[in-house]
């Protein structure tokens, strides 16, 4: 694996919404491809451009050429992850001139959309990985700096499909749900809504756009927590009509 010696002196944020990043699946390959809106920014136009690939400590660099001249790379490959679940993007611009190497601007911990939608229902903060070492535990809910990742026992065969079943979103969603925004309240003591670069800010500004569900309560305000949390998983099932999901499955509605 490659060193990375950069400098972050005076760097821009490169915001969200000017890099597009798409995963393209074509059997057991996946590609991607990325836009680039850079032009705002006032870089050198022979400042280098890179999108990298990473998940945890693993990482690929595609060279996308200059500011000046972006060149999309033949190989955007991601094959080296095995499976492109819970891979994040990153777009760095740095000095093709002395100081070498020097970071100018940056986005970080882009999530990358599929090219066709896997399931209305899906939680969109939610990384869904398979693992095949959990035992008898069919999922299992775990945070790093940058994601939260939720594993399905690959073991039981088709973990994409358990994932898009309309039982498990019913059972396992909405838990899922109600824990996160505990740990974010209770344990990690986050309230902030505006930082887009921190997984803890985009949870909580989803749960405030579900309907009917006010501002996230101040951190002195700790005995509303918990009614805030509740109401915000409420709104969530309510939208994504969770009960009806089960009733379906419980009443025959579709074959069990």
């Amino acid at each position: 694996m490659p060193i990375r010696t950069i400098n972050y002196t005076n760097r821009k944020r490169i915001l969200r919404e000017h890099v597009s990043i798409t995963l393209n699946e074509r059997g057991e390959n996946t590609t991607f491809d990325a836009i680039l809106h850079l032009s705002g920014y006032k870089l050198p136009p022979e400042a280098r451009v890179f999108v990298e690939a990473y998940r945890q400590t693993q990482y690929k660099r595609f060279d996308f050429g200059t500011v000046g001249l972006v060149h999309v790379p033949a190989d955007r490959s991601l094959s080296d992850f095995g499976s492109a679940e819970g891979v994040l993007f990153r777009v760095k611009v740095v000095t093709s001139n002395d100081p070498r190497g020097m970071l100018l601007a940056e986005a970080d911990q882009i999530r990358p959309r599929k090219s066709k939608d896997e399931d209305e229902n899906r939680m969109p903060l939610l990384t869904v990985m398979p693992n095949a070492n959990m035992g008898d535990e069919i999922w299992r809910l775990e945070f790093d700096e940058q994601q939260t990742r939720l594993f399905v026992n690959s073991a039981l065969g088709d973990w994409r499909g358990i994932a898009r079943d309309r039982v498990f979103i019913s059972l396992v969603y909405p838990s899922v749900f109600r824990y996160v925004l505990w740990r974010i309240l209770h344990q990690e003591r986050h309230f902030d809504t505006d930082d887009m670069d921190d997984w803890r800010s985009r949870w909580l500004r989803f749960a405030v756009s579900l309907p009917g569900v006010n501002n996230v309560p101040a951190e002195e305000d700790e005995d509303q927590f918990d009614d805030w949390i509740e109401n915000a998983v409420y709104a969530f099932c309510r939208r994504h009509n969770i009960r009806a999901l089960y009733e379906n499955y419980w009443t025959g509605g579709w074959n069990r």
